[in-house]
């Protein structure tokens, strides 16, 4: 199941991922990526329309956190 759940943290986070969401393409910053990322989930990087941060999101990008569908 993939997600939609930007600015969620904390208690909320870890009720959405036992609730079996996988994934998210909605987060704001480079800390709210890494704590989904903690908990198991796959992060979408992308441009969104309203938010232009994909060049901040990048900054999680490491050989730990990429898979070799990232290639």
């Amino acid at each position: 199941m993939d997600g939609h759940a930007p600015f969620l943290e904390g208690k909320e986070l870890c009720a959405y991922v036992c609730a079996g969401v996988l994934s998210d393409h909605e987060c704001s910053d480079v800390g709210e990526a890494l704590g989904k990322l903690a908990r198991g989930q796959w992060i979408m990087i992308r441009e969104g329309t309203a938010a232009r941060n994909l060049e901040a999101l990048c900054r999680c990008l490491r050989p730990l956190t990429m898979s070799d569908a990232c290639w």
